[in-house]
């Protein structure tokens, strides 16, 4: 997945969504908001939150 020119490696598993951009190539900071919690990430780094269930508050890139 791409956002704003930026690739995302994003994986659901167990209950948790892992987000990660890449180490190699362009990569603006990115943030990733999953409910009340905000993280931005750089190039190399990863977030994981955890997703309780399918009604659980959804991501949101910015």
């Amino acid at each position: 997945m791409q956002f704003r020119r930026t690739p995302l490696a994003i994986s659901l598993d167990s209950g948790e969504l892992t987000i990660e951009v890449p180490a190699d190539g362009y990569s603006a900071p990115v943030r990733v908001r999953v409910g009340e919690e905000v993280r931005e990430l750089r190039c190399g780094e990863r977030a994981t939150f955890a997703v309780a269930s399918a009604s659980a508050p959804s991501a949101k890139l910015s």
